[in-house]
């Protein structure tokens, strides 16, 4: 049996040969290790439930995955986290399930949609997760709870949201392609997600349930090929700042309530490229080529200063509600300033 892949060495290097193949993986002083033969063994740190999936992690601590994990079938999650203060570096390898997604005209389909979870937590905060892929889950990559950090992770081919988050988590520097939910999804308040890639999503590139988000830096392609999704959208007040929007199947970025809105490229949506469901600030933005306005406020008190907006097929700027909105600067509006619409 192995020394129970708990290490107590300062470095630890461990030489895995797999049908030919040798791979070298590494785990630092203190750190558990993960992988496959650890898994279907039932050895620590994943003997919680017995041998097989999940790998359940019941006590705080660093875990390390030094081999892929696969998953054997769409309905199985493939680690749960039972307690708060975890860190998993998935090390640059993979957790596989056997879904597969990919674009089939203006629908998303995919092979094995199940209930299956990457890595889950319903009752652990502050985890971290980073550095790996986890791709062909049933349902979501990763679901996690409050004051959890996801960092570089590549998901694809997941069967329902990509990533899934609390209040006061940092979504950071992921990739995110070919899923049949939304690629964010933040049910809490006060999250970032920041420098992000979200291509050829079904739903929302970014979905904030509550307020105080910060999403900064992220460039989101190809979203709502199911009912419309935006690119970004949030239902409370946020701060929405250098992003990339790109051919949303809805609304460009929607923010719900008051909200910053700057320095954003937003073209091609299928509906507005910018709207305020409330008192919100679009300051130094570029809209273009949208199917309907370029921003669009829905309550007087609005503010937007220093734009481009050109080529939006029903005008540069609409305010629904009754009252005005306050030009703080000039803006460009198909080639001139004025930009107010009907």
């Amino acid at each position: 049996m192995r020394s129970a892949v708990f290490r107590g060495m300062s470095i630890a290097v461990v030489v895995m040969v797999v049908l030919g193949a040798t791979a070298v993986v590494s785990a630092g002083e203190g750190v558990m290790e993960i992988n496959q033969t650890v898994v279907e063994q039932g050895l620590p740190p994943c003997s919680y439930l017995g041998a097989g999936f999940p790998c359940d992690i019941n006590s705080s601590g660093s875990y390390v995955l030094t081999g892929d994990l696969v998953a054997p079938d769409q309905n199985t999650d493939v680690i749960v986290v039972r307690s708060d203060n975890v860190t998993i570096d998935l090390n640059g390898f993979s957790i596989i399930g056997p879904n597969d997604c990919t674009l089939n005209d203006t629908v998303i389909e995919c092979t094995a949609v199940g209930g299956g979870v990457g890595i889950l937590s319903s009752i652990g905060d502050n985890i971290t997760v980073r550095n790996g892929t986890i791709r062909g889950t049933g349902d979501s990559a990763i679901a996690l709870q409050d004051r959890t950090t996801v960092e570089n992770i590549q998901v694809r081919d997941a069967g329902s949201e990509a990533i899934i988050v609390g209040s006061d988590s940092h979504v950071v520097s992921c990739t995110v392609t070919e899923v049949k939910g939304s690629a964010v999804y933040l049910f809490g308040s006060n999250a970032v997600v920041r420098d992000c890639q979200v291509s050829i999503i079904d739903k929302v590139g970014v979905y904030v349930e509550l307020e105080g988000a910060t999403i900064t830096g992220n460039t989101i392609m190809r979203t709502g090929f199911f009912a419309g999704g935006e690119g970004i959208y949030v239902a409370g007040s946020a701060t929405v700042v250098g992003n990339t929007v790109h051919r949303s199947g809805g609304h460009g970025i929607v923010v719900g309530a008051n909200g910053l809105v700057r320095g954003n490229v937003v073209y091609n949506a299928q509906n507005s490229g910018i709207v305020f469901g409330g008192m919100g600030s679009a300051i130094d933005n570029m809209v273009s080529i949208c199917d309907e306005y370029g921003i669009t406020f829905s309550a007087a008190g609005g503010a937007f200063g220093g734009n481009t907006i050109d080529g939006n097929l029903l005008g540069p700027v609409y305010v629904t509600g009754p009252g005005a909105v306050v030009e703080l600067s000039t803006n460009a509006c198909d080639g001139g300033i004025m930009c107010l619409g009907p």
